[in-house]
């Protein structure tokens, strides 16, 4: 067994391996456990640990590690139009919204909205979507919390640009490999 520290959450859990790929983490208590599982997402040198609340009687390989919910930030909304509701429209076109936040940045009048959105691992992430307000067409842009190993060539999780396989595109006037997600 091996301790590890959540440090963000300063909580200490018990890991043990099951079988490869699958690990066991135990906690003092139950309100610690949900403390680290509402938290995350978590790495463990920089890979992502994806974190689900288990069933003794059912066994590893049923259950789904293909998502996980990642907080996002969203920019380029008008001040006036940042609200709940409107944020959880937005992150609704990328996966299912788990929960929605305002935050005040700066003085007190300017809040980004933010939704925790649990995303497809296997598809990239998107940078933004646009949106019509009224007879405008507006880009929102989004930003990811705690994004481990993510790909700026392909928009994925799970590695770099570095060891990418997707196709790059060659900007031939600035002879440098031009770039989806940067």
């Amino acid at each position: 067994m091996t301790e590890l520290n959540f440090e963000a959450s300063k909580l200490e859990a018990l890991c043990k391996s099951l079988e490869p790929g699958f690990f066991s983490f135990s906690f003092k208590s139950e309100p610690e456990k949900e403390r680290v599982l509402d938290a995350g997402p978590w790495s463990f040198s920089s890979n992502l640990l994806v974190l689900q609340q288990c069933d003794h009687d059912i066994l590893e390989m049923y259950y789904d590690f293909s998502h996980c919910p990642f907080w996002m930030h969203l920019f380029g909304l008008p001040f006036g139009r940042v609200t709940t509701d409107t944020v959880r429209e937005i992150a609704s076109k990328i996966g299912e919204v788990l929960d929605v936040k305002l935050e005040a940045k700066g003085n007190i009048t300017y809040k980004v909205g933010k939704a925790r959105v649990h995303l497809n691992l296997a598809a990239p992430l998107k940078t933004g979507v646009v949106i019509n307000l009224g007879s405008k067409k507006l880009w929102i842009k989004f930003k990811y919390e705690r994004l481990p190993h993510y790909c700026y060539s392909c928009g994925r999780i799970g590695h770099y640009a570095t060891a990418c396989f997707a196709r790059i595109i060659h900007n031939p006037q600035e002879h440098r490999p031009l770039t989806l997600y940067n």
